[in-house]
C-alpha cells in the first residue's frame, strides 16, 4: 500500500522534475507536456517506491524518450503547429478552488460507514480487499459502501451546484494537485471519461489536498499567497489572481484528528503482520466505526492493521486523549520501555512501536479414539508451563497459559522459545469429549496430560487416545515421537516389575497381566487400574495415570561415570562396583573395574535412583552412594570410600525408650547414603548430606548430616496426626513432594494400624501423604498446626 500522503509528497519535488524534464528536452514546450504526464502518471498510478524521487526521474525519462521519438516523426508538422500554452485565468483558477471545496465538504458530510470507506479508498490509497481484510468485513460488503458512498456523494452535489458536472470535468482537468497545463491530451483524455469516475477523481484530488494542508495554519487568501511561493512549488500556485471583488475570507481547512505511527523489530525492520488498539474508556470512534472493536482490561475502542511498511493510522471523529496499545503474540513481545504503551493526544504522528521477534517452535495436538483410532474433530487443549500456587491463593503459570479448540481434528500452535528451550504441559480439557470424564469418574487433575519441550524451529506433535472402561489402547513412543516396538505394558506401578526392594532390576516375568507393543508401538490392555507402567530395554520406564495412557513417551537413558577415591583422596584402582542389585543371588545391572585413575563407567542407565556397590562378589559388597539421575543424563560423581561409624540418634518428644527407635535414613540430594536405623542407631560409612529419617515414631526429617557426625538431634514436630481403620494396614508419613524412591524405602519402616486402636503419629505441620506397602500413595493430607484426626476407612 502507498503512503496515503503519496501526492503531497511528489508535489515537494516538483521543481526537481521541471528541471529533469528542461534537461532532457531543450524544447520547453515538450518538456512541460513531459511533466505533465508525470503529474497525470503520480495521480492515476500513485508510486508504491519508498524512493519517490527516484521513481519521478525513472517516469520523467520515460516520457522524454517517447517524447524525443514523436518528435523526431513529427518535427516539421510540430514546429507549424506549435503555439504557447494558454495559462488559466484568475477567474477559472478560483473556480476551481471553489469546486475542490464543495467537494471536500461534501466527502465530511458523508455519514459512517460511507465516509471512513471513501476516505480509505481514495486518501488511503487501499484497493477493496486491503480495506476488507483491514476491516474484518465481506469484499462485498465494501463494494457496496464504495458504491453507496459515491452516490450519495453525487446526490449531495446536484443539491449544491445543478452543473457539478462540469465543475468536476474542469477540477479533473486542471486539479490544483497538478501542474496548470492547457487543454492537451491529458485534459482530454480525463474530461472524457465517466461523470462517476469523474467523481472519483474529484473527491481524490479534495482529500489528497486536504492531507497537504491538514496540519497547516489556515491560509491566506489565494491572491495574498500568491508572491510568497515561486520556486519549488507547481506554477498554478504562483500565479497571482485577478479580480479582488472576488476574494473571499479563507476558509477553515478540512481537518480530520489523525493517530499514527509504525510498528517495527529491534533491527528497524518493519512488522506488518502487528496490530494497534486505539483505546478509551468509552470507545473514541463510536458505535458505527467499520474497524474491529477491541476490549483490553477496562478500555475499549478498535484495532487497525499495519501494512507492508509497519505503518498503522487511525482517524478519529475529534481530537480527544486515546490510549494506544501495539499487540503482542507468541512469536512478538513488547520491548520494555516508552514504546510499550502510552496515552497521546490526538491528532499524534510518530506514536511508534519496538517489538521483539522471538524464535519459535511449533506444537501438534490431535486426539484419536481408542477403539478405532479414528481422528476426533471437535475437542480443546490447554497448554501451560510450570504451576505454581501462590502463597496468597490463586495459581501462576510460568510460560503463560493457552486454551486453543480444534480446527478439523488439529490444534496447530506457533509458540515462543525466548530461553532456546521451553518446558511445556499440554491437557485435553473441556468440554466434556463423548462423556469421557463421566464415563471413566475422572477429576479435574487427572485429565489427560502430556509434557513436551520446544526448541526454537522444532516441531512435537502430541496425541491423546481416549480410553474405555475395561480396556486401555495406547501408544509409547520415544521423546522424538517414534513408536517403539516390544515395550512391556501392564497396570499398577513399577515395583509390580522390581519387587519393593529398592535398586532391582526390572523383570517382566513378575506381571502375568502385561502385554508387548507391536511394531507400531501400540498396545491394548483389558483390565481395571489407576495407573499404566511401562519398561523398555533401550529406553528409561514410565507410569502415567490410566486417563494419560493413550501416547505414553519413554525418555532416553544416561550414563553414570567418574572417579572412585580412598579416604585420603587417592585412586582406588581395580576396585569392583556393581549397579543397583545388592543382595546374594540379585542380578546387577552391569559391573566394571576401576582403572590405574580410579575412573569408572556405566552405559545406558535408565532415569531414576540407582546403588553403587563395591566388593568382590557379584551382587555382594558394601554400598558406596546412591546416585539420582535425570532421563539421557550423564553423570560425572566422585565417590569416597568412608570409614565405617556408628551414629547415635536423639529424638525429642519420643515417647518410648531410644533403643525402640527404628527405620531408614534416605537421602534427599543427587548423591546420597541410604542407612538402616535400629535400636537409635546406624551404622557403616555415612555420607554427609541433606537426610530424610522414616521411623517407627512417623516421619522426622528433613535433617542435614555433617561429615564425621556422631550424634544427631531430632524432633518429631508438634502437630499430632491420630489414624484409625476398620481393618488392619500398614502406612508410613511422607512428605507429599517425595519421589517414588523415598515413598518406596520409607514404606520399610511402615507402621501397623489396628482396628480399635489409634495411631498417633507427631509431625511439623505442612503437606503428606500416607503410603503403603511398596510405597503406594493411599492418601494426600494436609497436617495443621493444632492436629488432624483421620479415618482410613
Amino acid at each position: 500500500m502507498s503512503d496515503p500522503s503519496a501526492p503531497a509528497d511528489l508535489l515537494q519535488h516538483a521543481a526537481f522534475v521541471r528541471r529533469l524534464a528542461r534537461s532532457l528536452l531543450r524544447d520547453p514546450h515538450a518538456a512541460a507536456d513531459v511533466e505533465q504526464e508525470t503529474w497525470r502518471a503520480s495521480l492515476e498510478r500513485p508510486p508504491r517506491s519508498a524512493d519517490p524521487r527516484g521513481w519521478l526521474a525513472r517516469v520523467v525519462r520515460n516520457f522524454a524518450r517517447r517524447q524525443r521519438r514523436a518528435d523526431g516523426r513529427r518535427s516539421a508538422r510540430e514546429e507549424r503547429v506549435a503555439r504557447p500554452e494558454a495559462q488559466p485565468s484568475a477567474e477559472a483558477a478560483l473556480e476551481r478552488s471553489e469546486t475542490l471545496q464543495r467537494v471536500v465538504d461534501a466527502v465530511r458530510a458523508l455519514e459512517e460507514p460511507y465516509r471512513a470507506t471513501i476516505l480509505a479508498r481514495y486518501y488511503e490509497d487501499l484497493a477493496p480487499r486491503a480495506i476488507a481484510a483491514r476491516d474484518g468485513v465481506p469484499l462485498d460488503t465494501v463494494s457496496t459502501r464504495l458504491k453507496r458512498g459515491l452516490a450519495r456523494l453525487r446526490a449531495q452535489l446536484e443539491r449544491r451546484d445543478g452543473e457539478w458536472r462540469d465543475a468536476l470535468g474542469l477540477l479533473a482537468g486542471q486539479s490544483p494537485c497538478l501542474p496548470p497545463h492547457g487543454a492537451g491530451p491529458a485534459a482530454l483524455s480525463l474530461a472524457s471519461l465517466p461523470v462517476g469516475v469523474l467523481a472519483v477523481l474529484g473527491a481524490a484530488g479534495a482529500v489528497w489536498l486536504w492531507s497537504a494542508v491538514g496540519q497547516e495554519e489556515p491560509r491566506p487568501a489565494p491572491a495574498a499567497r500568491a508572491p510568497a511561493r515561486t520556486a519549488d512549488a507547481p506554477s498554478v500556485a504562483a500565479t497571482p489572481l485577478a479580480g479582488a471583488a472576488r476574494e473571499e475570507a479563507p476558509r477553515e481547512p478540512l481537518v480530520v484528528p489523525e493517530v499514527a505511527g509504525h510498528v517495527r523489530d529491534e533491527s528497524g525492520a518493519p512488522v506488518p503482520e502487528a496490530r494497534v488498539h486505539v483505546l478509551g474508556a468509552t470507545d473514541p470512534f463510536g458505535p458505527d466505526h467499520p474497524a474491529p472493536s477491541i476490549g483490553w482490561n477496562a478500555w475499549r475502542g478498535r484495532t487497525f492493521a499495519c501494512d507492508a511498511e509497519g505503518r498503522w493510522r487511525a482517524l478519529l471523529p475529534q481530537a480527544t486523549r486515546v490510549l494506544v496499545v501495539v499487540e503482542t503474540s507468541e512469536a512478538l513481545v513488547r520491548v520494555p520501555g516508552p514504546s510499550d504503551e502510552r496515552w497521546v493526544e490526538a491528532p499524534a504522528q510518530d506514536v511508534d512501536f519496538v517489538l521483539r521477534r522471538l524464535p519459535t517452535g511449533t506444537l501438534e495436538v490431535r486426539v484419536l479414539e481408542g477403539e478405532t483410532r479414528r481422528a476426533l474433530a471437535d475437542f480443546r487443549v490447554f497448554v501451560y508451563g510450570q504451576r505454581e500456587d501462590l502463597p496468597g491463593g490463586g495459581v501462576q503459570w510460568t510460560g503463560g497459559y493457552h486454551g486453543r479448540r480444534s480446527e478439523d481434528g488439529l490444534v496447530r500452535m506457533v509458540l515462543g522459545v525466548p530461553d532456546g528451550v521451553r518446558r511445556l504441559h499440554v491437557g485435553l480439557s473441556e468440554p466434556d469429549v463423548r462423556g469421557l470424564w463421566t464415563r471413566l469418574g475422572l477429576g479435574a487433575q487427572e485429565y489427560p496430560v502430556q509434557e513436551v519441550t520446544l526448541v526454537p524451529g522444532g516441531r512435537e506433535e502430541v496425541v491423546f487416545v481416549l480410553p474405555e472402561r475395561g480396556r486401555v489402547r495406547g501408544q509409547v513412543v520415544d521423546a522424538h515421537g517414534a513408536p517403539l516396538a516390544d515395550a512391556f505394558v501392564f497396570f499398577g506401578a513399577r515395583e509390580r516389575v522390581t519387587g519393593d526392594e529398592p535398586f532391582q532390576v526390572p523383570d517382566p516375568a513378575r506381571v502375568l497381566d502385561g502385554v508387548r507393543t507391536g511394531a507400531d508401538g501400540w498396545f491394548e490392555l483389558r483390565g481395571e487400574g489407576r495407573e499404566v507402567s511401562v519398561v523398555h530395554a533401550g529406553h528409561s520406564g514410565a507410569t502415567v495415570p490410566v486417563a494419560r495412557a493413550g501416547r505414553i513417551v519413554l525418555a532416553p537413558r544416561g550414563a553414570l561415570g567418574g572417579r572412585l577415591l580412598d579416604a585420603q583422596g587417592a585412586p582406588v584402582v581395580g576396585a569392583l562396583l556393581h549397579l543397583d542389585g545388592s543382595a546374594p543371588g540379585r542380578r546387577p545391572a552391569g559391573s566394571t573395574s576401576t582403572d590405574a585413575a580410579g575412573a569408572f563407567r556405566f552405559e545406558s542407565v535408565e532415569a531414576g535412583v540407582h546403588a553403587l556397590w563395591h566388593g568382590q562378589g557379584r551382587g555382594e559388597g558394601v554400598l558406596v552412594a546412591c546416585v539420582r539421575l535425570a532421563a539421557g543424563e550423564e553423570a560425572e560423581v566422585e565417590l569416597r570410600l568412608e570409614p565405617a561409624r556408628t551414629v547415635q540418634l536423639e529424638v525429642q518428644g519420643l515417647t518410648g525408650a531410644p533403643d525402640e527407635l527404628h527405620g531408614v535414613l534416605i537421602g534427599l540430594d543427587a548423591v546420597f547414603g541410604c542407612h538402616l536405623v535400629s535400636q537409635g542407631r546406624l551404622a557403616g560409612p555415612v555420607l554427609p548430606g541433606r537426610y530424610g529419617l522414616a521411623t517407627s515414631a512417623g516421619w522426622i526429617g528433613p535433617i542435614d548430616v555433617p561429615a564425621g557426625a556422631s550424634r544427631l538431634a531430632l524432633d518429631l514436630g508438634p502437630a499430632e496426626l491420630v489414624l484409625t481403620s476398620a481393618r488392619p494396614t500398614s502406612v508410613q508419613l511422607v512428605p507429599a513432594d517425595a519421589d517414588a524412591f523415598l515413598r518406596l524405602v520409607a514404606a520399610r519402616a511402615a507402621l501397623r494400624v489396628l482396628p480399635g486402636t489409634p495411631l498417633t503419629l507427631r509431625a511439623a505441620p505442612g503437606p503428606y501423604v500416607l503410603v503403603g506397602e511398596a510405597g503406594a500413595i493411599q492418601r494426600a493430607l494436609e497436617l495443621p498446626p493444632d492436629g488432624l484426626a483421620l479415618s482410613l476407612e
